[in-house]
């Protein structure tokens, strides 16, 4: 004996299907419709089309470009379980964190960073962290990040705060510099990037920052000895101040 199929819509007519169908392609997969309709998968998927949808653009009956503007909107700035939430609150669906992982991939999200050399500090800006609001959410490199922490600044005030010591990290950048010294020959050799100069000098970029430092801050690594500086600041602070320029004139 054949057991009942459960919530089967038997006996509907071609419209009452359609209808059916067209409401519900959202909340129920292909599979679960043609279930309740006794009907086959394929029939369905031809009348989604037949109406101009197709299955391949949806993930559980929302656009996948729908999914993937929030995650380009959002991509460096949270977690996937934060981005899972995003999603259900936008879009009201339920993505699994697999999901979230998958798609993701696929579309280019990328995490928050929070390692690395590249990390980045996040701030909300109204302070309050459960404000995930795209305009909400202030990142900045850890080096500009770290002078903000603990200082409990909202709003402008915080806005302002991050401008002015990215101006700040900005002119350090433009004005620092890399020397090398050869212990033996006392050649110098000085270049913008720490990068650069081990290439030229021929020691390895991370023996800078794993070697002993000295009182003064330079590191001994292959017969060089290498520091940063900004000597540069005053030099070009003296070349565009009025005493200066009295004296060349």
């Amino acid at each position: 004996m054949l057991k009942p199929k459960l919530y089967s819509l038997v006996f509907v007519s071609p419209e009452d299907r359609k209808e059916f169908i067209l409401k519900n392609f959202t909340k129920l997969s292909g599979r679960e419709m043609a279930r309740r309709l006794d009907i086959s998968s394929s029939i369905v998927s031809v009348i989604l089309r037949e109406n101009g949808i197709y299955a391949d653009d949806y993930i559980n009956g929302v656009k996948k470009s729908d999914i993937k503007k929030i995650m380009d909107e959002y991509s460096g700035k949270v977690t996937k379980v934060e981005l899972m939430k995003i999603i259900k609150d936008r879009l009201d669906i339920d993505l699994s964190y697999a999901s979230i992982k998958l798609w993701g991939r696929r579309f280019g999200f990328k995490t928050i960073n929070q390692k690395g050399k590249d990390a980045e500090t996040r701030f909300f800006i109204d302070g309050n962290k459960d404000n995930l609001a795209v305009d909400n959410i202030l990142m900045l490199p850890r080096n500009i990040g770290c002078h903000l922490l603990g200082r409990n600044l909202t709003g402008d005030n915080l806005l302002a705060m991050a401008k002015a010591l990215e101006l700040q990290r900005l002119t350090y950048d433009l004005l620092e510099s890399w020397i090398a010294v050869n212990i033996e020959t006392g050649a110098k050799v000085e270049t913008k990037t720490l990068k650069e100069l081990s290439e030229i000098c021929g020691f390895t970029y991370s023996n800078v920052h794993s070697n002993k430092k000295d009182f003064d801050r330079s590191v001994v690594t292959k017969g060089w000895i290498v520091s940063k500086q900004f000597g540069n600041l005053e030099e070009k602070a003296n070349e565009k101040s009025p005493a200066a320029t009295k004296q060349q004139d």
